[in-house]
């Protein structure tokens, strides 16, 4: 399929219709990138602090094991000594 650029044409503007569309088309870019954004920003803020409580969790998990550990060690050394 050919189209001929020669007979395709442009209908100029005003420059009050041209600053009305210009300022329409800014207001639009302005409102989707805030409705795009938001969402995304959200989205980005809860696996920051999803990963924040999973480390704290992991650490949690860590020092109680540790104490499991110690407890086990004390309970074998009070069996020996009885």
């Amino acid at each position: 399929m050919r189209t001929d650029a020669s007979k395709i044409t442009v209908k100029p503007l005003s420059e009050a219709n041209a600053i009305d569309k210009g300022i329409e088309f800014f207001y639009e870019m302005l409102f989707y990138s805030i409705a795009i954004g938001f969402p995304m920003y959200e989205i980005y803020r809860q696996v920051v602090d999803s990963k924040a409580k999973d480390k704290k969790m992991a650490t949690r998990i860590e020092k109680i094991a540790e104490k499991i550990s110690k407890i086990k060690e004390e309970g074998q050394r009070l069996r020996t000594t009885l």
